[in-house]
């Protein structure tokens, strides 16, 4: 892109933790959509063992780490947000609810009323 004849980088705006935890969860929606065997060996896996361990998480996490160049902690936490708060993060994106802690408490009491 060139700008008064120099080239430059295109500016663009982070997202927001409301933003960011929406699209992971959008975007792990599609991996599952594209790897439906992952999906069923995680469901194998809780059946056999009863365990929690989400290995279809954890290689979402990996993939999308890899290929965002964020931490794979990052993108657990974001898609964890994302699926609990769901279609409501579009509300609270750039309110004062639109910070990291906010969005973990709000998805705690979410998870907590659904029990």
């Amino acid at each position: 892109m060139r700008e008064n004849g120099k080239f430059c980088r295109p500016c663009r705006a982070e997202l927001s933790p409301a933003e960011a935890a929406y699209q992971t969860a959008r975007r792990k929606e599609i991996y599952e959509t594209l790897h439906p065997e992952a999906r069923a060996q995680v469901r194998q896996a809780h059946i056999r063992n009863g365990a929690a361990a989400d290995n279809l998480s954890v290689a979402f996490a990996a993939d999308a780490a890899l290929k965002t160049g964020r931490d794979e902690r990052t993108v657990r936490r974001d898609a964890a947000r994302g699926e609990a708060l769901g279609e409501s993060l579009k509300d609270i994106a750039g309110t004062s609810l639109d910070k990291g802690v906010e969005l973990d408490a709000l998805a705690h009491r979410f998870e907590l009323a659904m029990r």
